[in-house]
């Protein structure tokens, strides 16, 4: 079992470039066991379609629908536990109450989360698979070999609906044109 970050979900559902080989793997060994995305990420999507940055393909509740039918994928509900153990993390944890959530999930789970988050690749107190490859490490942990300038999260999936808000062709990514989407 593993966890995913919300722009993890996002990569994964759409096949992005920007998914490792290590974080590809884990999620494909994963498909026929459980592949967990928190109930928060719902949230922080649809406030990105919201704000626009982030352009589905298609409205958002389609987008979730189909999003949720990937093989493995299951919603794990925000329980008054994850809500409080996310507000009783270990160590020095930024604020963004997403990204605690998800974290939290994570270690309750006692499972790894797949992520290209920096901040949360460097938090001590949770398995994630890294974002590149560093031999030796399995894929699990904050990988120093990334590179220096990587943002990690500059995409946008194309929208292909037609005039009635359905989706036309299976998700797609192409290159953002500015702006981030962050765990």
């Amino acid at each position: 079992m593993i966890i995913l970050g919300t722009h993890m979900w996002v990569w994964w559902v759409h096949r992005d470039e920007h998914l490792t080989i290590p974080q590809t793997a884990i999620i494909e060994a994963n498909e026929t066991d459980m592949i967990e995305v928190s109930a928060i990420s719902v949230w922080e999507i649809a406030k990105l379609d919201e704000y626009n940055r982030l352009a589905l393909p298609c409205p958002v509740p389609d987008w979730f629908e189909e999003a949720l039918r990937n093989p493995g994928i299951r919603l794990v509900e925000l329980t008054p536990e994850f809500a409080i153990e996310s507000c009783k993390l270990p160590g020095d944890f930024h604020r963004d109450p997403a990204d605690q959530i998800i974290v939290a999930t994570a270690r309750m789970y006692d499972c790894p989360l797949v992520t290209s988050d920096s901040r949360i690749q460097k938090y001590p107190y949770v398995r994630t698979v890294a974002y590149g490859t560093n031999p030796g490490s399995g894929g699990f942990g904050h990988n120093p070999q990334r590179p220096s300038g990587y943002g990690g999260n500059q995409w946008r999936p194309l929208r292909s609906c037609d005039a009635n808000h359905q989706c036309l062709v299976p998700f797609q990514s192409v290159p953002a044109t500015g702006g981030t989407v962050d765990e």
